[in-house]
């Protein structure tokens, strides 16, 4: 995915995580909310609001700029840089 194209295929290898999954949001040492990611395969991350799961309203942050996939085979999720220019 790259520039204009908004339309990030999920992976083959993408499954749906263990329960309870999250990811925490931590600011000066202290965790200030916890985002489940344990209902589907992949979560979106940029300033697009209508297609992502987590918002990010930040100038840096481009429409799409991540996808978090969890591997069913590893159990584990991975970070995806879209390849935004921002």
């Amino acid at each position: 995915m790259s520039g204009d194209d908004q339309s990030f295929k999920v992976p083959s290898w993408a499954g749906k995580p263990t329960a309870g999954l999250h990811l925490d949001v931590v600011k000066n040492g202290s965790v200030l909310q916890k985002l489940l990611i344990d209902e589907k395969p992949c979560y979106m991350f940029g300033r697009a609001k209508d297609v992502c799961d987590f918002p990010l309203p930040h100038q840096s942050c481009s429409r799409q700029h991540a996808a978090l996939v969890y591997h069913k085979h590893l159990h584990r999720p991975f970070l995806i840089d879209l390849g935004s220019s921002e």
